[in-house]
């Protein structure tokens, strides 16, 4: 596991090495006071063993009244607000603090007579404030920075005002108190977990503007219960509605041309999924219940309804992924490839027929599926399919009976991971 330690400074260096970093760092000391700010990671980390990455995020903020925070934009006209969560003023540190209850963001900072207006909410501006309940957003704001409001539980509801047309990756992750949000038609993109983890979020707006949903955009949502995607949507990336439980139904418009791996997955609650018929880049044959690349006849997502037609080819990474409510499946004889993880969490599933056109399994296909008490393998050779660590990873193989063609039990018997299992020939 990746663990990222974050280190906020006051200081203004264009870039750093990680030894100057550090050796800053260990000085304490801030060298510069003009404006900057940057990013700069590591594959070292500090002294601890968790620690893999060390990220040196350096900034420098003016305060202004009631102890908030901003900083001049490089327009040299606007200003960016950062709360109070940077104590940063040139060579001093001020104490952390939170911002609690309601709160209106100022329109304007002034700073040595000159008024300048906050257009952006900068990174990590409200982040952790956990007495945060409401915000007002004014109307001169364009961006909400990454992380803005990350963390921010006892936020009930936001106002996005029209002006905003980028709002930063996990700007409000984990604000498990918002229950609805209305996205303005002037953003184009949702960015990457920007709504990760917002549990009692049962409803959201996705304006026709939008034309890209990131990684992990929505995933956690679990009460989000219906989300309509506009057809100006042309991709839906990784993981991007992943874990959304209380989903039942979702509807690909045509204009989407790529949908990432798990951009469905685990979403348990899921019944019903379509693809619109003029889709060229993916179909749901059949009334299948799944979304198929129409180009590789790949299932690339499915649900505990789905039907697998007899012209998919592979099942695609987490097609199925957490599919709590699937007791059993049988994989049709035009498949050859099954994908990682693709049936892992199907906690309900029993039994599973996978036909001998299969010449890959995927790491962890088949893990935690742990109600599963048959699987029947028709490939007469199991030395010539390629298999994956820890495809039954979390299945009780000693009370799992797997059944084989008879010439070939006794070569399944020598075999990992095979060979865990109650191994049978299969009945003529």
């Amino acid at each position: 596991m990746k663990t990222t330690f974050n280190i906020l400074m006051g200081l203004a260096l264009a870039s750093m090495t990680l030894a100057a970093a550090q050796d800053e760092l260990s000085l304490g000391g801030v060298t510069d006071n003009s404006n900057a700010e940057d990013t700069i990671s590591a594959s070292a980390g500090i002294d601890s063993s968790n620690v893999t990455e060390l990220r040196i995020v350096v900034f420098y903020h003016i305060a202004g009244e009631n102890g908030l925070y901003y900083d001049i934009n490089e327009d040299g006209v606007s200003a960016t607000f950062y709360g109070i969560n940077y104590g940063v003023s040139g060579n001093e540190e001020d104490e952390y603090g939170t911002i609690e209850g309601d709160f209106e963001v100022p329109a304007v900072f002034n700073y040595e007579g000159k008024d300048y207006p906050v257009t952006s909410i900068g990174w990590g501006a409200f982040s952790g404030c956990v007495g945060l309940t409401s915000v007002d957003i004014p109307a001169s704001v364009t961006k909400i920075g990454p992380e803005a409001f990350s963390g921010c539980v006892g936020l009930t509801s936001v106002d996005i005002p029209a002006s905003v047309s980028e709002i930063g990756g996990s700007a409000f992750e984990g604000c498990s108190g918002l229950t609805s949000v209305d996205i303005p038609s002037s953003v184009t993109e949702i960015g990457g977990y920007v709504f990760k983890g917002c549990v009692g979020l049962t409803s959201v707006t996705i304006p026709a503007s939008v034309t890209a949903i990131g990684w992990g955009a929505f995933s956690d949502c679990a009460g989000l219960t219906s989300v309509d995607i506009p057809a100006s949507v042309t991709e839906i990336s990784e993981d991007a509605f992943r874990g959304c439980d209380g989903l039942t139904s979702v509807t690909i418009p045509a204009s989407v041309t790529k949908i990432g791996d798990g951009a469905f997955a685990r979403c348990s609650g899921l019944t019903k999924i379509t693809v619109d018929k003029r889709n060229p880049f993916y179909d749901s044959r059949d009334n299948c219940n799944a979304i198929i690349e129409s180009a590789t006849n790949a299932l690339i997502a499915g649900c505990k309804s789905t039907h697998i037609s007899v012209s998919v080819t592979g099942i695609s990474e987490d097609a199925f992924a957490g599919c709590v409510g699937l007791t059993s499946v049988t994989i049709p004889s035009s498949v050859t490839g099954i994908g990682d993880g693709a049936f892992a969490g199907c906690s309900g599933l029993t039994s599973v027929t996978i036909p001998a056109s299969v010449t890959g399994i995927g790491w962890g296909a088949f893990s935690d599926c742990e109600s599963m008490k048959a699987v029947r393998c028709l490939i007469a050779d199991p030395d010539e399919v390629e298999i994956g660590d820890d495809v039954f990873d979390g299945v009780d193989a000693s009370s799992c009976v797997l059944y084989v063609p008879e010439q070939a039990v006794e070569r399944y018997k020598a075999l990992e991971p095979w060979n865990g299992f109650t191994i049978r020939a299969l009945p003529e």
